[in-house]
């Protein structure tokens, strides 16, 4: 059963529901209508707009939902779609987490996926330079430098990409 909790900062105007739909409330609480989403052009997620005392604000469908059903962003995240794509913007399928976690997790999901292995020198294999940036804390930057042959070491590391 769809459940729906009030919007942060939209409180008493309108509501989401765990299943990642909105709707807007009459004064006196009653749902007025449930507000249809439209695809942003360029990131393809879903939008809708927002208004409160005359301002309107376009927002991420997927945020309010997880701002709502899973609590505040922590510092540093962003948040992540899982298995079931962009357009499934329900609780279980969204998560907060860091650019790295989300780096190439499009991609892997739909097939597109070009990221190259990247080797340390002494053998630690990671899924790309991003990942390996992250884990390590050595720039991603450098890391690609040294495996496409222009510069010799990334944090006292020779680098090469898996083929």
């Amino acid at each position: 059963m769809e459940r729906w909790k009030d919007v942060v900062g939209y409180e008493g105007l309108y509501q989401v529901s765990d299943l990642g739909r909105i709707q807007r409330l009459n004064r006196d609480g009653s749902v007025r209508r449930i507000i249809k989403a439209a695809t942003h052009v360029v990131s393809g997620r879903n939008t809708v707009g927002l208004s409160k005392n005359g301002v309107r604000l376009t927002v991420m469908v997927h945020r309010i939902v997880a701002i709502a059903w899973i609590g505040p962003c922590p510092d540093g995240c962003i948040c992540l779609h899982g298995p079931n794509g962009l357009n499934d913007n329900s609780v279980s399928n969204l998560s907060w987490g860091t650019y790295s976690d989300n780096n190439g997790r499009d991609r892997r999901r739909d097939g597109t996926d070009r990221s190259k292995r990247v080797r340390r020198s002494d053998g630690i294999e990671y899924y790309n330079a991003y990942d390996a940036a992250d884990q390590t804390g050595i720039n991603r930057g450098n890391i690609c430098e040294v495996c496409n042959g222009r510069r010799g070491h990334a944090g006292g590391y020779g680098w090469k990409y898996v083929e």
